[in-house]
């Protein structure tokens, strides 16, 4: 007898029809951001990229090149995403349009830098009001303090925001407090994190902060 052929699940049929139906969608919305990206909200568009960016759809970087150059309220924004999913080859190709205001030029020119010189890029996102960086940047420019030993500082900076209830705000408090050796506050921030994998440094201030309770 012939072997039974192997059949498809039900719902694994249904998830490769959801797959298809999401990349037909970011492919027409691509072609929307690479025609009109101006007309559109700063919101919608880096959604829009941040999903393609997620899924590694093949227009993601020229749907970045299009935003940046035509929707200059997307563009503080639109680096926070690509800081997110660390696509420095995006960021470099953003840098190469030599399009942008003085802000946004000074923020992206210290992101490709930071590594060679993260004083500097501290000094740029610090003249930019820590409330209203995106939290992706901001989180980076608190790890930059954490790294030129601004323990406090970064505290400080933290506590003004609106979102310091968000998991990476709180893996960031905890480090702080650790280094300073609070751990008692260190504890308490980290309880309050419902995802310690949120950030790079989650996993490695848990390990040690339960070995200070071991």
């Amino acid at each position: 007898r012939r072997p039974p052929r192997s059949t498809q699940s039900t719902s694994s049929a249904a998830s490769d029809v959801y797959k298809r139906q999401v990349m037909d969608c970011l492919r027409s919305m691509s072609l929307i951001i690479l025609e009109s990206a101006s007309e559109y909200s700063s919101n919608i568009l880096v959604e829009c990229v941040d999903l393609m960016l997620e899924l590694n759809h093949d227009t993601a970087g020229d749907c970045c090149i299009s935003i940046y150059k035509r929707s200059p309220q997307s563009r503080i924004t639109l680096m926070d995403v690509l800081l997110k999913h660390r696509r420095y080859d995006i960021l470099e190709s953003l840098k190469k349009t030599g399009v942008g205001d003085p802000v946004a030029t000074s923020v992206l020119n210290a992101i490709l830098e930071w590594r060679r010189d993260p004083g500097k890029y501290a000094n740029v996102l610090a003249s930019y009001p820590a409330e209203k960086l995106p939290t992706m940047l901001f989180g980076h420019y608190i790890s930059l303090l954490m790294h030129l030993g601004h323990y406090r500082e970064a505290i400080i900076q933290i506590d003004k925001r609106h979102d310091k209830n968000k998991d990476l705000l709180r893996v960031l408090l905890a480090a702080c407090y650790y280094e300073l050796g609070e751990y008692n506050r260190t504890k308490e921030s980290l309880s309050r994190v419902h995802d310690v994998f949120c950030c790079e440094r989650g996993p490695e201030i848990l390990c040690r902060i339960c070995l200070l309770y071991t």
